[in-house]
């Protein structure tokens, strides 16, 4: 009997006692004790955990690169749009495709550049949407809030003041009126959320 493959194959597998023994050709009992004797169950466990933290470190691996590459993508397209926004003309220029024939008589596109006084609305839109996409995408791989959310934080952090002033003053939940002094200018500004 290789007793060293069949508790291989069942630390490693999902085969029971009783599909080991008959592999093997002995009695589901002999097979248990020997397991009990060596810990099979034990190590199946650990080799189970063993396989599991590696997947989870390979995924975390995937999504770190994944991220890498999102955060270089990112900063090039922030680093693009500031590029075309340092262009003052850049709304303001048109094209116009021309087709021209050439010395051997084949029909030619040719792009002409223009200047107006009017921007151009739709592209000014679409850099505008486009921007506000990059910051939300910017905002969330930074974990940076946005203005709303500060605010939220900000009722929150005040709100939990107002709790643990209601505690030190001995009032319990849900009962008895507390005399709160006013807030000065000077406890406004003690209160003030980092922004």
């Amino acid at each position: 009997m290789d007793w060293e493959r069949a508790r291989a194959e069942y630390v490693t597998g999902r085969a029971t006692y009783h599909e080991i023994a008959e592999r093997f050709g002995v009695s589901k009992g002999t097979v248990g004790k020997r397991a009990k004797e060596e810990g099979w169950t034990g190590q199946r466990s650990a080799y189970r955990k063993s396989v599991a933290e590696k997947a989870i470190s390979k995924r975390g691996e995937k999504a770190a690169d994944r991220l890498a590459k999102l955060i270089d993508t990112t900063e090039h397209l922030m680093t693009r749009l500031e590029e075309i926004t340092r262009d003052r003309q850049q709304f303001n220029r048109r094209y116009l495709t021309d087709i021209t024939v050439n010395e051997e008589g084949q029909k030619q596109a040719v792009a002409l550049e223009f200047l107006t006084n009017k921007a151009d609305i739709r592209e000014l839109n679409q850099a505008t949407k486009a921007l506000n996409e990059l910051t939300k995408a910017a905002r969330n791989l930074y974990e940076i809030p946005d203005r709303e959310t500060r605010e939220k934080e900000k009722i929150e952090k005040r709100k939990l003041q107002l709790l643990e002033r209601r505690e030190g003053a001995g009032v319990q939940e849900g009962g008895g009126i507390i005399e709160i002094p006013a807030v000065t200018a000077q406890d406004e500004n003690a209160l003030e959320v980092d922004t």
